[in-house]
């Protein structure tokens, strides 16, 4: 039973966390990343839909604190990508068209690394 509580609060703090890199993603002058991506005015629920999702998969793509990033990157901060040779986990860039551009909207600091 105590082994359940506390995957029950891991998995809720997971929760949390990617709610608080998602609202992060959207907000002007937040304290995780060096821009942020707009929000989207449609009433179009397919096209939000699509929209916040293509957000979503590029904040999984972000890796913190890895020990072989070299960078001026006040946060150590790097998204993966890969191809087909070595991408068992990562996000292919074929399947992210709109990668760059997210990604220099979201946190240019970190392009520019």
């Amino acid at each position: 039973l105590q082994i359940a509580a506390a995957f029950s609060t891991a998995f809720d703090n997971a929760i949390a966390a990617r709610q608080s890199q998602f609202a992060d993603a959207l907000t002007p002058n937040n304290a995780r990343y060096s821009g942020h991506v707009p929000l989207l005015e449609t009433a179009d629920a397919d096209v939000a839909r699509v929209y916040y999702t293509a957000i979503i998969s590029v904040l999984a793509l972000e890796r913190i604190g890895l020990p072989f990033i070299d960078c001026n990157n006040s946060h150590n901060r790097m998204f993966m990508v890969g191809a087909a040779e070595n991408a068992t986990t990562n996000s292919f860039f074929w399947d992210n068209a709109y990668l760059s551009t997210l990604l220099v909207m979201l946190d240019p600091d970190t392009v520019q690394c």
